[in-house]
């Protein structure tokens, strides 16, 4: 059997218990992590008492895991056996009980003396007793003629017949394992020990763990999903596809106006004063109504994460990750519902609101497998005498703090990130955009993530916001937003609070000002297309947009005119009409400020197309292009979040490069150039986080383009990569003297 870390290993029934193969489940277990390490042909001897242990199951979950400090070897097979002495009461037994048994003191050990070693088979059967669910564990002897049950069915003394009782509705698995037994929502009486033949090997047992908090969820979820693909868009011009999408916004439109409560320790709570999210292609219309939450909510929630993250954190991590894929496959059923509320709640076309979606879906899958990864033991340069591993470890109670623009995608994926790596999350979303967050909390309760690990928050963030990040037992909090708020919780995040006994982690993404360079090699038509999608995609409303283009100056005439001719073919309107390219932005304020912004640019530039607000009664603004802008001009510089673009002239490639440089942020950006060298002179000197050559600079796709930017747009998180779920974990160094411990 290959070397194992961190993973349940068990025996599959065989023919010949002498011949038992080892199975690698795919169930994690927590805490301090399984280490089995073994040469590829060892086999194992199963061996068990003749007895029947009737395990009754209640709503706890007990992990036993074994730990193997030292490498076995074929000619040293493991044994395990019966100890009937430590069948007691598991509330007697803490986290840390542990037995050590070696070879060398076999014979001396009273507890084992009159033990018998029988080369036995294990059947478990699971069933159903009115309302009790009882497992019963039948071992039979490897002879048929004795293949009958061999003791009557007794509980184990201490234990109390009326706390037996297990939540209806769970799919209880029950399995034995031999090297470790799988984690089952029921409380295991036994303990086992194990030996070898050859020179003590300090196998020790340890750990029976108690959990009281275990998933909701009722429905087995597989963990093998295979490797990481990115969810297909929906194809909108299929018939059937377009159809399903009306009738979903239909559906939508029949549930608007209804009122959502904060969820705080599990709890619902409404509050006298209110919050209302409308739709800003027709502000008549509210879309939902929620809770203005008060400072004194705020503590309430942070305590109650706090209480919740010490049983959060102990669950295993392959049921928190299957958690998330179960969230994922909730969301594919009900991808186009998700979509129409984007389409309502936030102006977001068709296509986007599915990109948005379906970005969701790619961060639930892919933090999962991450998790998996960094759940097991982490290897460390081999000393002699010690064995020594890395884990992670959850950090504790966090703040997720989205944006309104992927109202979906970056809400769920800071929350999922957080909650997989054992913490609990304390979600505030953006007042434009409550509903989908509401909508996406309720798919991880449905998913089996318990009520008291994720919060539901509403309330400004001037006061309530505020009293969560400044909290002393807020351990972290996740931001993506405008640099001014960014700034804010960065040194809020900085001063220590009384009774706060860490520095809090930040994990910041903010604007960004971002450019794309065209080359006078660059295909005109590929980077005109390019940068009219990068501009006026969602009206401009992302932090990767295109806000500067940077034209050489020998195409530039062509360049401009083939431009203006693209986006004049743009259509403006209600975002729920699949007829229109762009929607309208998020608010009445944002319309104001992207008004004013081209009111100035007017003043610094040419303005080729577009340049007011457009008909409809929605916050709808034109698309818009003003050219000949310099390099200082308010519209290069600052970040507009919306349909403008500025154009500017370059004389060469080494100035433009110098102008896309010329900005406080560092988000995205883009270089069109057929050119090797120029490409390769970009990739050096390009100062941002993603980088994309003779591409538009948005669309970033989960696992391929790992997100965050550099100087004022963050703390380069870097979302949807490798490196992310790090951000939410603390890492932890183990090392023990081998022998030392008796």
């Amino acid at each position: 059997m290959p070397a194992v870390c961190g993973r349940d290993v068990t025996m599959a029934r065989h023919s010949n218990p002498a011949k038992i193969e080892p199975v690698v489940t795919s169930k994690c277990t927590s805490g301090r992590p399984l280490l089995i390490d073994s040469a590829p042909q060892t086999e194992f001897n199963a061996t068990h008492s003749k007895q029947t242990t009737e395990k009754f199951l209640t709503g706890a979950r007990t992990h036993i895991r074994i730990f193997n400090f030292s490498r076995f070897t074929t000619q040293n097979p493991a044994q395990l056996i019966h100890r009937r002495r430590h069948q007691t009461n598991p509330k007697r037994l803490n986290d840390h009980t542990s037995h050590r048994i070696s070879n060398r003191n076999w014979p001396a050990n009273r507890s084992c003396r009159k033990q018998t070693i029988k080369p036995l088979l294990t059947e478990t059967r699971i069933t159903h007793l009115g309302s009790r669910n009882r497992v019963s564990t039948r071992l039979w002897s490897k002879s048929r003629s004795s293949r009958k049950q061999t003791s009557k069915p007794s509980l184990p003394r201490g234990h109390n017949r009326t706390q037996s009782r297990a939540p209806q509705g769970h799919d209880f698995t029950f399995a034995r394992s031999y090297g470790a037994l799988l984690e089952t929502p029921a409380l295991l009486w036994e303990e086992s020990a194990a030996r070898y033949n050859g020179r003590p090997n300090h196998y020790k047992i340890i750990s029976w763990r108690e959990s009281a908090m275990t998933s909701t969820a009722t429905s087995h979820t597989s963990l093998e999903r295979g490797e990481f693909q990115n969810e297909a868009f929906i194809d909108f011009n299929k018939p059937e596809n377009r159809k399903s999408m009306e009738d979903a916004l239909r559906r939508v439109k029949e549930m608007f106006g209804r009122e959502y409560p904060l969820v705080i320790d599990g709890k619902k709570i409404t509050t006298t004063d209110k919050i209302k999210s409308i739709n800003p292609s027709h502000p008549e219309e509210i879309i939902g109504i929620f809770q203005k939450a008060s400072v004194d909510m705020a503590k309430q929630a942070v305590e109650a994460a706090d209480r919740a993250f010490e049983k959060w954190r102990k669950v295993p991590v392959a049921e928190r990750v299957a958690c998330l894929y179960r969230a994922a496959d909730i969301l594919r059923k009900r991808r186009y519902e998700m979509d129409a509320w984007l389409v309502y709640e936030v102006g977001k076309t068709w296509p986007e609101a599915d990109a948005d979606t379906a970005e969701l879906i790619d961060f639930c899958e892919y933090y999962g497998r991450e998790m998996m990864r960094l759940g097991t033991p982490q290897k460390l340069t081999p000393m002699r005498g010690e064995n020594n591993y890395l884990k992670y470890i959850p950090l504790g109670v966090g703040v997720i703090i989205p944006p309104w623009n992927f109202a979906a995608a970056i809400m769920g994926g800071m929350t999922v990130a957080a909650v997989v790596a054992g913490n609990t999350a304390i979600v505030k979303p953006s007042s434009d955009s409550p509903t989908v967050a509401a909508l996406f909390i309720d798919i991880l309760f449905e998913a089996g993530v318990p009520r008291e690990v994720v919060s539901f928050f509403t309330g400004p963030g001037g006061t309530a916001g505020e009293a969560l990040v400044n909290h002393p037992k807020t351990r972290f909090i996740a931001f993506t937003g405008s640099k001014e708020a960014g700034l804010r919780i960065s040194e809020q995040a900085s001063k220590t609070q009384q009774g706060q006994k860490w520095i809090k982690r930040t994990v910041l993404e903010m604007g960004g000002k971002d450019a794309i360079v065209v080359d006078e090699e660059a295909d005109v038509d590929a980077a005109v297309e390019g940068v009219a999608l990068s501009a006026f995609g969602f009206q401009g409303q992302k932090c990767s947009a295109c806000s500067r283009a940077i034209v050489a100056e020998k195409i530039y005439d062509e360049f401009l005119g083939k431009l203006v001719e693209r986006v004049k073919k743009m259509k403006v309107g209600p975002s729920e009409d699949p007829a229109n390219y762009m929607g309208p932005v998020i608010n009445k304020a944002a319309m104001t400020s992207i008004l004013g912004y081209i009111h100035q640019g007017q003043k610094e530039g040419r303005l080729m197309t577009g340049g007011k607000q457009a008909a409809g009664d929605g916050y709808f603004v034109e698309p818009t292009v003003i050219a000949d802008v310099d390099r200082k001009a308010r519209i290069f510089q600052e970040e507009i979040f919306g349909p403008v673009l500025a154009v500017t002239k370059a004389k060469d490639f080494d100035e433009a490069l110098s102008m896309a440089n010329d900005s406080e942020f560092g988000l995205t950006g883009a270089v069109y150039s057929q050119n090797p060298k120029k490409i390769e002179r970009a990739e050096d000197e390009f100062h941002v986080g993603n980088l994309y050559m003779n591409r538009k600079c948005t669309g970033a796709l989960v696992g391929a383009h790992p997100f965050g930017g550099f100087n004022m747009s963050g703390t380069d998180s870097k979302s949807g990569g490798q490196d992310y779920l790090l951000l939410f974990l603390q890492a932890k160094t183990v090392s023990e003297k081998v022998g030392a411990t008796k």
